[in-house]
């Protein structure tokens, strides 16, 4: 260590003959000799120039680029869509196994769907994480479910019947999934008319282990599947099984309680249905179809052998509309309405009247109308035939 340490100092010590001119001294043959006082100063100025020039050496590294994922966020930050989303499919390009695609994917989602409002491009990005990640099943699902509703957005329901058969068919769709996916696929079936396959689905949907207030989703879906296809009795079956549900939400049950009066309209079951008509007259959404349909129920009872007027309760509303005469001006209107009698507020019904048919005309051409081409019937035998008769005037 003390060689070490007195090979330091001779370092030093050149160093300080070097600053001071040494060079000069040895070229002309000769060594310069400093006194101790001054070599001590020498050799603090030397190390106090080294150190600097250590630093000097260690060359700064320059600061790690910006990437393309936050590049995209100051874009987003700053509202520059474009360019938002051109760092995005950059990064997307440059990096086919990162870890960030999948929020990189969603973030250009949210561009097409909710900035420019542009279903196309956002269902091919969707087709495409389709295929990217089809050996994740939660991501594949999530996939599915948001192409399946963009598809019906669009309008086309093949495509969003198949992805949501898919996700039925899938055993590993949790259950509370697979129940809102049966509950589209009702509807769907029903916008084709497949009623069996709409019934079969919403089976399927209350043996699954839900919730209660999911079970009650399907109850209600199925009884209005059973109204539109006129199977009245067994739609009023499943309301009452749904109203008697007490973990069904209070919209639902509002909502069943007006299904299931409409049903008793519908069975001429009058006064019950207008009973639960004013049991709801405030707390529907809509209060003024509340009081609309009471208005029409105001006179009916259910009298055993009454002929009421089979008019569907969803039709009332169009009947009402076209009744109603086109407006006019006001002076007009006040003439005519003092021009026509009165009719009773609550009059029924009239049915239309019915129009004789009127008689058929004789198309059979008359004995003038015969040509002479045409060939006579001959005579059974044993019959004469008459001589033909002459025309009146001749």
């Amino acid at each position: 260590m003390a060689q070490g340490y007195g090979r330091d100092t001779q370092g030093a010590e050149r160093s300080a003959l070097f600053l001071c001119g040494g060079a000069g001294a040895r070229s002309q043959g000769r060594a310069v000799a400093l006194p101790a006082r001054h070599t001590l100063a020498v050799l603090t100025l030397a190390l106090f120039l080294a150190l600097p020039l250590g630093g000097c050496l260690n060359e700064e590294k320059p600061a790690s680029p910006k990437t393309d994922i936050s590049l995209a966020e100051e874009a987003l930050k700053a509202r520059d869509i474009g360019d938002a989303e051109m760092y995005f499919l950059r990064y997307l390009r440059k990096n086919p196994t990162g870890d960030s695609r999948w929020q990189v994917w969603q973030q250009l989602l949210d561009i097409c769907l909710n900035i420019r409002q542009d279903k196309g491009t956002a269902r091919e990005y969707l087709e495409i994480m389709l295929l990217e990640f089809a050996d994740a099943p939660q991501e594949r699902r999530s996939i599915q479910l948001e192409l399946a509703d963009l598809c019906e957005a669009m309008h086309d329901d093949p495509r969003a019947v198949s992805l949501w058969e898919a996700l039925g068919a899938d055993p590993d769709t949790p259950d509370e999934t697979k129940a809102a996916v049966y509950r589209k696929l009702s509807h769907a079936y029903l916008r084709r008319l497949e009623f069996t396959l709409s019934t079969d689905v919403l089976e399927l949907c209350l043996k699954l282990g839900v919730s209660p207030a999911t079970k009650a989703d399907c109850l209600y879906d199925m009884a209005e599947n059973q109204m539109l296809t006129e199977r009245l009795d067994l739609s009023e079956k499943v309301l009452r099984e749904l109203l008697a549900m007490p973990e069904a939400t209070p919209e639902r049950r509002v909502l069943a309680v007006f299904m299931l009066a409409d049903v008793l309209e519908q069975q001429e079951r009058y006064t019950d249905a207008r009973a639960l008509f004013e049991s709801i007259r405030e707390l529907y959404p809509n209060e003024k179809v509340i009081e609309q349909r009471i208005f029409f129920l105001k006179d009916k009872k259910n009298l055993p052998g009454q002929s009421a007027v089979q008019v569907p309760p969803r039709f009332r509303e169009s009947l009402q509309q076209q009744s109603q005469p086109a407006p006019t001006s006001r002076s007009s209107r006040q003439s005519t309405r003092s021009a026509q009698p009165r009719s009773p507020r609550n009059a029924p019904l009239q049915s239309p009247r019915v129009i004789p048919p009127q008689p058929q005309p004789n198309l059979v051409p008359s004995p003038r109308q015969v040509t002479p081409a045409q060939p006579r019937r001959s005579a059974p035998q044993g019959e004469q035939s008459a001589p033909p008769q002459a025309p009146p005037g001749e």
